[in-house]
């Protein structure tokens, strides 16, 4: 019996704590979303309010450093201007800095990769700013690339450019999303990083080349044009169809008669991009073209330029070759729907010359 009292005695103290704990710990959390609410609103004003500023900053340097650095970390570090340099203000006035510096010495990967998204906030001289970017771990060197904000892109132009060349995939597209917040400071290195010839990266350079587009990528695109791998060749069709140069129409025509049918298909449709009817004539050839992405391509691009490549897609119309008749038809017949015109005639359809001979004289 008396082991049985004892036992019920445990048992009883054991859910008795249990609950207790568990309502400490709900207490505690509700109290800590208060501050968290609290704390949001009052970064809110500092960031953007001038007027209620000076009475937010200081509810926020009263708020607990742990509570405090997870709203900075929940905040995007790429506001620009203004809110940012007041944000890295916050954040020295906290103390943070000293809580951000154990986080990228911690053991466990996790925490640094928390100090990574961070480190950018920290002092311009503060060497912690970019030693996170060597971390073994390629997450944390992942998270360290892509949480840059856009003004300290072009100053790590190099690094970012080396990144695309690390072995680990996440990391090279941490780079890269890096690099596409980038302005007109990054063109130079990235033409030096595309002239040191064929990289893991070349893609992503390419790529990025071609979502921000700039004179100075001319030359080497026209370089990279008869690259041995076609995902590349694609990239610098797309490239010189975002107009990065005045001079990529004969690199894109020779593109258009590639022996790979993606690259012929980018290659349309970054002629359709530039509105370049110097080329409607290739374009009608690829009418013609074994692949059904090639033809589509085409088509479109036909359709978009207008005047000159409608002429060129009804003639189509009669080409010996049934696939391109097919291909010229189902665009007239799209665009004369979308127009609200009246369908057009299949030239199977018309009668022969004859029948039409003797119709007119009887």
């Amino acid at each position: 019996m008396n082991l049985v009292a004892v036992g019920l005695v445990i048992l009883l103290a054991a859910v008795v704590g249990f609950v207790g704990l568990g309502v400490l710990h709900d207490a505690q959390l509700r109290r800590d979303n208060r501050r968290l609410e609290v704390a949001r609103r009052a970064l809110a004003s500092v960031l953007f309010d001038d007027d209620a500023a000076a009475a937010a900053r200081s509810t926020l340097l009263r708020t607990p450093k742990s509570l405090l650095l997870r709203i900075v970390q929940s905040v995007a570090v790429d506001l620009g201007d203004a809110a940012y340099d007041r944000l890295r203000g916050i954040v020295v006035d906290a103390a943070l800095p000293a809580r951000i510096h154990v986080l990228a010495q911690s053991r466990s990967w996790r925490r640094r990769v928390q100090a990574a998204h961070l480190q950018n906030l920290l002092p311009d001289d503060d060497p912690w700013r970019s030693q996170l970017f060597e971390d073994p771990h390629p997450l944390v060197r992942a998270r360290a690339a892509e949480s840059l904000p856009c003004d300290d892109v072009g100053p790590n132009a190099d690094l970012l450019l080396r990144m695309l060349d690390d072995p680990v995939q996440c990391v090279r597209v941490g780079a890269q999303q890096a690099l596409l917040r980038g302005d007109a400071r990054i063109a130079e290195p990235l033409c030096e990083y595309l002239w040191g010839g064929a990289r893991l990266g070349t893609s992503l350079a390419l790529e990025t080349a071609a979502n921000l587009p700039d004179p100075r990528y001319g030359p080497v695109l026209r370089h990279h044009a008869d690259d041995p791998d076609p995902v590349r060749r694609a990239m610098v069709a797309h490239a010189l169809g975002a107009g990065t140069t005045l001079e990529g129409l004969p690199a894109l025509e020779l593109l258009m008669a590639d022996g790979d049918a993606d690259v012929r298909a980018a290659a349309a449709c970054a002629v359709a991009t530039l509105a370049a009817t110097e080329l409607v004539g290739s374009l009608g050839r690829l009418l013609s073209d074994p692949s059904w992405s090639v033809r589509r391509e085409a088509g479109r691009a036909l359709d978009s330029l207008g005047a000159p490549g409608a002429v060129v897609l009804r003639a189509h119309l009669f080409d010996d070759d049934r696939y391109a008749r097919d291909m010229a038809h189902q665009i007239l017949d799209a665009a004369a729907a979308r127009h609200r015109q009246p369908e057009v005639i299949v030239p199977d359809a018309l009668p022969s010359l004859e029948d039409f001979l003797g119709n007119s004289g009887a």
